[in-house]
């Protein structure tokens, strides 16, 4: 006998949202009670006091993946919640918002799967979609696929790119930079980078941001980070005499903006992605600047 199928789609349904929760009322409340499990671990320790940089309470995210569930002629993102039982499999919840992602994000959430559900070359296969978005209202997709891309899809995603800039009123490009995965296989709509420009203290940093290469989520956060680590390590002279070894530097995050306070940095880093980047990156930290 046939064992019968749980109704996915109905289950899907009556989970929605229960990882997307977000209570902004509570963002004190938590912020609070996190600077007390730090005094707390630091109490028995002389430290100064503590400095507090708060985060927007919602759409303070730049960054998500979703896996693409298919339910007959429909397509959900979903993502999953770990069991207690260590054992246990992890429930798919279904994901219609996502009020920790910015605003471009989930503008572009519905627009998305707006077209994968008209473009059939779009929705089959379709196994991941992440979102990266900045500030200045860049946005890049990468879909990840299992099954080869043709010139069919590459035609639709061309149109993709362009429908889902002017489907969103956050974003501030022509188009939407669009990058299709499969096995051995990568396709560039646009560009496989987006621009950031985050405003430290007296000057601005534009940033090149890789498809595939770490980046702070939280951007006004990075922000307040790099801001607070230039003023504390301002050698306070004309001529720095000071070098800097900085571990793991990404994109140059950091490398940048505390450039102007060290004599010399020496940058590591072990991601290829993040290697091949800096290697090619030929960018004066004057020109960084404007």
């Amino acid at each position: 006998m046939k064992r019968k199928e749980p109704d996915v789609a109905a289950q899907l349904s009556a989970e929605s949202g229960r990882v997307a929760v977000v209570q902004p009322e509570e963002y004190e409340k938590q912020l609070q009670d996190k600077v007390q499990r730090v005094q707390h671990i630091f109490k028995e320790t002389p430290t100064p006091e503590m400095e507090i940089f708060r985060s927007p309470a919602t759409h303070y995210r730049l960054r998500c993946e979703f896996r693409v569930f298919h339910h007959g002629d429909e397509s959900y993102y979903v993502m999953f919640e770990k069991e207690m039982q260590s054992d246990a499999k992890p429930k798919m919840i279904r994901i219609d918002s996502f009020p920790v992602a910015s605003e471009l994000i989930n503008e572009l959430m519905v627009a998305l799967l707006s077209n994968v559900h008209l473009y059939p070359v779009l929705r089959h296969k379709l196994y991941t979609a992440a979102f990266h978005t900045t500030l200045i209202g860049e946005a890049m997709i990468t879909l990840v696929y299992h099954k080869v891309l043709t010139e069919e899809w590459k035609e639709v995603a061309e149109k993709l790119s362009v429908d889902l800039a002017a489907a969103s009123s956050s974003c501030k490009a022509p188009r939407v930079n669009i990058i299709g995965r499969s096995h051995k296989q990568k396709v560039v709509i646009g560009n496989d980078f987006v621009h950031e420009n985050l405003r430290l203290n007296d000057r601005s940093y534009i940033y090149k941001q890789v498809e595939g290469c770490f980046t702070q989520p939280n951007g006004v956060v990075c922000a307040q980070m790099l801001s607070w680590a230039q003023i504390v390590s301002d050698p306070k002279v004309p001529v720095p005499a000071d070098d800097l070894l900085e571990l793991y530097c990404g994109n140059c995050n950091f490398t940048i903006p505390l450039a102007r306070n060290f004599h010399r940095v020496i940058a590591t880093e072990v991601s290829r992605t993040s290697v091949q980047f800096v290697h090619q990156l030929r960018l004066d930290i004057s020109d960084a600047i404007d």
